[in-house]
């Protein structure tokens, strides 16, 4: 049980009976104070909130609020209906008693989605301990536990809730605690490629673009921007703007090096958002300082840049080309950008507050061959292409890089940063850096066609590479499937890694079939419960590239170097990275749709809503066989959406 102070008095009570009875149930999670002949319910200006039967352990939690006006009351008898496993009334004796200073503070819980792994809270009281409690109308359950040491900290969630899902936050001192924060609802945002770190692309929380509304999809609006729009846009709904209010916003990141903030429920004609500049006016944010000199890159800078007798076809406007990514809770939209800057070609990554456009404190940081290195080999940003879209993962942001058009000695780059709370002490400060091909030989690339570097938040990212040399022993990964960790060791910057994967015949191919041309996708299968059966691995990577083949790999597989078990190789007439995943949890179905160019022996038309068809694999658990479980494929087409 636990109690609480409020204000100008003190409550106590002591569970000491256990009458038994049966009783209407409450609702799941709920808890009813019942009058009887021995109670007439809770004295007067006390509340009992926020309770909860825990199941299992036959453990209730029960949360009191006391008025200010309270009155002192001593040993009031009231008797407490708890259903679910407990089933009884309880008889506790409560007591209002004048409070004592309490040392812990009411926290502040910031926004939250559905990406969300760790809440952020803010006026916390160092040495007190935090409780996260999350649910519905239903009953709330604890989910989250932690003693700050400072007054702005995180509590690490056991999973990603629910959109629609109530949080609320205290602090506790022993079993005395703080009031509720108020609740709060988990949003549904857009806040990275392809919707989630898994790269999905999956709405589960979807209510209005239904299939049905997909079939007359038409424009309702355009914006003009700055450049071409090589990122994905981004979403995130009721951004407080300052001297605007609450707006569903919609984030637009260009190759002329600017961020647009639009308002997604109004069409205004030759908007430029919902952001201004320094003199007030309404203006996207350009990450180039252009009273500094900086300027967005052209195609003369890149073709001079380049080695003589490049392809100048591949000297274009480049500025914002990877997606970026939003961490709510700071509301922080990390982006990253290449530009000029003292006649030369640098990256730099921002962290801008999405209420404003401005750089967070600690941000803006360089990356250059001043500031990146791996192994004696400097980053030359002038070669390296920023196509994958960042990833956020356990409050660290993820870079990729391959080339621009194979030209010159590029190499594949990851790149991490500190993106916890901007502000603290050593944000954007560099975690981590790997080489795909450090041994002198170039290539390796990460492109991934723009498809975000993913990860399942275990602190393991996965990428792919493109084509070059694959040698392990001198770490040279191309056409490989990596899986990476940032390193154990706190004071090296060499990422390590975990696993790896190249198709057999890779080695012996004789054109250039870039396996990297499409992004890992990471598929989980619920458990089905205990069958007699062995069943198949539930944790995939999905991965496919310009082969035409598709690899559905183990991604639990241990100490499997080059070898993990590919559980799954149909031969896909796709040369684009896998798009749309559902995940059935009621049949334990994988529905995996992807885009391809071409026509399955002549079964498949091209009247899609893109250019070419998209393909559906069903991967099924055969639960109910005799033989050992299995995974089966099969393919067909889906809806017919045209333009």
């Amino acid at each position: 049980m636990r109690m609480g102070p409020f204000y100008l008095v003190f409550l106590f009570a002591i569970c000491f009976a256990s009458t038994g009875g049966a009783q209407p149930a409450p609702l799941p999670g709920n808890v009813n104070v019942m009058q009887t002949d021995n109670s007439s319910g809770l004295p007067s200006g006390v509340t009992m909130t926020a309770t909860y039967i825990e199941p299992g352990v036959n453990r209730l939690t029960l949360h009191f609020e006391a008025s200010p006006t309270a009155p002192l009351v001593t040993n009031k008898l009231v008797d407490v209906y708890a259903g679910n496993s407990l089933n009884a009334i309880y008889r506790i004796s409560v007591s209002v008693v004048a409070a004592s200073p309490f040392p812990c503070s009411v926290p502040s819980l910031l926004p939250i989605d559905q990406s969300t792994q760790a809440v952020l809270l803010s006026n916390l009281t160092p040495g007190c301990s935090v409780e996260v409690w999350a649910g519905d109308s239903s009953g709330l359950a604890p989910v989250g536990v932690s003693l700050p040491g400072a007054s702005v900290s995180r509590v690490p969630l056991p999973r990603r809730l629910d959109p629609g899902t109530v949080v609320r936050v205290l602090q506790a001192s022993g079993t005395v605690t703080t009031t509720f924060t108020d609740p709060l609802i988990v949003e549904n945002n857009y806040v990275t490629n392809r919707y989630d770190n898994e790269r999905s692309g999956w709405n589960l929380n979807e209510t209005t673009l239904t299939v049905d509304r997909a079939r007359g999809l038409a424009k309702i609006c355009e914006h003009m921007v700055d450049g071409p729009i090589r990122a994905q846009p981004l979403f995130v709904q009721d951004v407080d703007i300052p001297g605007k209010g609450k707006h569903n916003l919609v984030f637009i990141a260009t190759d002329a090096d600017s961020v647009w903030a639009f308002d997604a429920d109004s069409c205004v004609p030759n908007d430029k958002g919902l952001w201004v500049d320094t003199a007030g006016n309404p203006s996207p944010r350009n990450l180039a300082d252009s009273a500094s000199g900086e300027r967005a890159v052209t195609a003369a800078d890149l073709t001079s840049a380049w080695p003589a007798g490049s392809d100048p076809g591949c000297a274009i406007m480049l500025g914002i080309t990877a997606t970026p990514a939003i961490d709510r809770t700071t509301n922080t939209l990390y982006v990253l950008g290449l530009l000029i800057k003292n006649n030369r070609l640098i990256y730099r990554l921002h962290a801008l507050d999405i209420t404003t456009g401005h750089d967070q404190p600690g941000s803006p940081v360089e990356i250059s061959d001043a500031t990146v290195q791996f192994r004696g080999l400097s980053f030359n940003a002038a070669l390296q292409g920023a196509r994958p879209g960042l990833l956020l993962d356990k409050s660290v942001a993820y870079i990729g890089f391959g080339s621009h058009c194979e030209i010159g000695n590029y190499h594949g780059w990851v790149l991490a940063y500190d993106a916890n709370i901007p502000g603290s002490p050593g944000f954007l400060g560099q975690f981590g850096v790997f080489n795909t091909s450090p041994a002198g030989a170039d290539g390796a690339g990460v492109w991934q066609s723009g498809l975000g570097l993913a990860a399942d938040g275990d602190g393991t990212i996965y990428l792919i590479t493109g084509n070059g040399n694959f040698d392990p022993d001198t770490g040279s990964y191309a056409d490989t499937v990596l899986n990476l960790r940032l390193p154990t060791n706190p004071t090296a910057r060499e990422m390590e890694v975990v696993n790896f994967f190249q198709p057999a015949d890779y080695s012996t191919r004789t054109t250039t079939v870039d396996l990297g041309s499409g992004g890992a996708v990471l598929l989980s299968r619920p458990d089905p419960g205990p069958i007699t059966a062995p069943i198949v691995p539930k944790r995939f990577i999905l991965a496919a590239g310009q082969s035409g083949f598709s690899y559905l790999i183990n991604r639990d597989c241990i100490n499997c170097n080059g070898n993990p078990e590919v559980v799954w190789r149909p031969r896909a007439e796709l040369a684009t990275p896998m798009t749309l995943i559902w995940l059935s949890r009621v049949s334990w179905n994988l529905e995996v749709f992807t885009e391809g160019p071409r026509t399955i022996q002549g079964r498949w038309e091209r009247a899609y809503i893109t250019p070419a068809p998209f393909f559906l694999y069903k991967l099924s658990h055969c639960s109910g066989c005799r033989q050992s479980s299995r995974i089966t494929a099969e393919s067909r087409p889906i809806a017919r959406l045209r333009r």
